[in-house]
């Protein structure tokens, strides 16, 4: 995956610190309070490509998932079609999530990998997956982990990505699941739909960060740095298909 991050994922032996290298990013979109919510959109003005804050990463010689901008039920959405391949699109972004405790958006899920499972890496892969990424305190880590974080962050020269609260559409799990990644506890992931739920339909989704950052670490958040997408299929060979709408972040709920 990303070079400099492994460097960091294989000192404590976890993958998604890679997925993470680039969400650790400091946004310029730091507005939050003068507004009541926050809208990140992905079509730009024209509706013909994506929004320049929208940046795309992937993971060394991974086949890149394909993201493009479709129109569905009277506006313009993202399309993510994965074939064996994984990468994502990131909103570097910096709020304090008890001034913006609410995130609204809506998911359409087509086609899901068939071997998906969240509970090994070898299926650790979903159509639909939301990340949030906060800031945290190196300090209370592990010692083993504090020296490989401030390692990192030596040779970054920023802060190694330590927190991630990820909603997913999981086949195996019910509904409000929180189960750690198989690859990291610093990335806890929530199952809001399962194979149980109806495919090629919009759903809806509004979550508390706060309460659900809490339910997953056990400890109130830091600031939010940022938010992400993802859909892949190269753990299990297979492939996906999904939309996902616009992201809004609100002061109260909608």
């Amino acid at each position: 995956m990303i070079s400099i991050g492994l460097i960091y994922a294989r000192l404590i032996n976890i993958r998604y610190a890679v997925i993470l290298v680039v969400l650790v990013i400091v946004s310029r979109d730091a507005h939050a309070d003068s507004t009541q919510i926050m809208r990140l959109a992905f079509a730009g003005e024209n509706n013909q490509q994506l929004q320049s804050q929208w940046q795309a990463y992937g993971f060394g010689d991974i086949a890149h998932t394909d993201y493009s901008l479709v129109a569905d039920s009277g506006g313009v959405v993202l399309k993510a079609r994965s074939e064996d391949s994984a990468s994502g699109l990131i909103h570097h972004i910096r709020f304090n999530p008890y001034e913006y405790p609410y995130i609204s958006w809506r998911w359409k899920m087509l086609k899901a990998p068939a071997k998906s499972d969240a509970r090994a890496k070898s299926t650790d892969d979903y159509a639909l997956r939301l990340y949030i990424n906060f800031d945290f305190d190196i300090d209370k880590l592990p010692f083993d982990e504090q020296f490989a974080a401030r390692l990192y962050q030596k040779l970054k020269g920023e802060k190694a990505p330590l927190a991630s609260l990820n909603y997913i559409w999981e086949n195996n799990l019910s509904k409000e699941t929180v189960i750690a990644s198989p690859y990291t506890e610093r990335v806890q992931m929530l199952v809001l739909q399962n194979r149980y739920s109806e495919e090629g339909v919009w759903n809806f989704e509004q979550r508390n960060i706060v309460d659900d950052y809490v339910k997953a670490f056990g400890e109130p958040p830091a600031d939010v740095i940022s938010i992400a997408v993802m859909t892949d299929s190269d753990n299990t060979q297979g492939s996906s298909l999904a939309y996902y709408g616009d992201i809004v972040l609100s002061k109260t709920a909608r």
